[in-house]
């Protein structure tokens, strides 16, 4: 593990200089920025919208470096006239419903975009069995370089609770389109810091997420998440999988079942039964 550790620290390394090296990249002409701008269909999807957000900050940039133009601006990132929060966001909320009470809780899932092309995602889960409780992951998001195809970057994972120090992370990841209306992305977060500065033993994060849409009403999603570093070998940390209905633009329903922690050191999951309604703001 302390090989997988070092290699994965140099390659960090490498892509934190190539990314304070980098500029953000505008187009040079006003016809180029129409001509690039991301038009989708149906429910957006999580890469879509990153790829809203990256345009519009390409826009922000181009139209800043030219500002006699800035009015053009507004009205191409907002092409409707009401007043937009700065970080750009959408998201939702979702009640999910298992059989048991620690797996049925309220969420908010939110995405935002940061300059410099950076894609932020934040999900907070509430608990109300026992008592009010939070836990909830940030992560941040950058994409570096390209290579065939597939996109390579940087990662920053803060995660916090309710009687729990928080804590965080940095790593890398790899995503892909491999076809139309889906997406693919692996991660890896080696190492965690908790508040007190102190490494958070025998943890690491790594993980997969994939989403296609199926239909303009249908979608399928799912992550799943390993502990590569637990003492006792290599467990199952958290998953999720999810075939989700659009009732409409707003509504959705879902099967929702996640894999547990079965034991320490077992990869095998504990799969828990859910479903889930959710509602989605723009």
């Amino acid at each position: 593990m302390s090989k997988i550790k070092t290699s994965l620290m140099a390659l960090l390394t490498f892509l934190a200089i190539n990314t304070a090296g980098a500029q953000v990249k505008s187009d040079s002409t006003f016809d180029a920025l129409l001509k690039h701008r991301p038009v989708f269909k149906g429910e957006i999807t999580r890469e879509q919208n990153n790829e809203i957000l990256k345009w519009e900050n390409k826009v922000r940039q181009y139209f800043n470096e030219n500002s006699s133009d800035k009015a053009q601006s507004d009205t191409l990132t907002n092409p409707t006239p009401t007043v937009q929060p700065v970080d750009n966001y959408s998201g939702n909320f979702e009640w999910v419903q298992g059989t048991k009470p620690e797996h049925t809780y309220g969420r908010t899932n939110t995405f935002y975009g940061l300059p410099a092309d950076i894609s932020g995602y934040n999900w907070t889960e509430f608990y109300v069995n026992g008592g009010t409780t939070i836990f909830g992951r940030n992560t941040l998001s950058k994409d570096v370089t390209s290579v065939a195809g597939i996109n390579v970057g940087l990662d920053n994972q803060l995660i916090y609770g309710t009687g729990m120090p928080a804590r965080i992370g940095v790593g890398a990841h790899l995503s892909v389109s491999p076809i139309k209306d889906s997406f693919v992305k692996g991660y890896f977060t080696p190492v965690l810091i908790d508040t007190h500065g102190k490494e958070v033993p025998n943890t690491s994060i790594t993980g997969v997420y994939a989403e296609a849409t199926v239909t303009p009403s249908l979608k399928v999603s799912g992550f799943y998440e390993v502990n590569l570093s637990s003492k006792d070998g290599p467990e199952t940390s958290y998953g999720e999988g999810n075939l989700e209905y659009m009732a409409n633009d707003n509504v959705s329903i879902s099967w929702n079942p996640s894999f547990t922690n079965k034991g320490s050191g077992k990869l095998e999951p504990q799969t828990n039964q859910r479903f889930t309604v959710k509602y989605t703001f723009k």
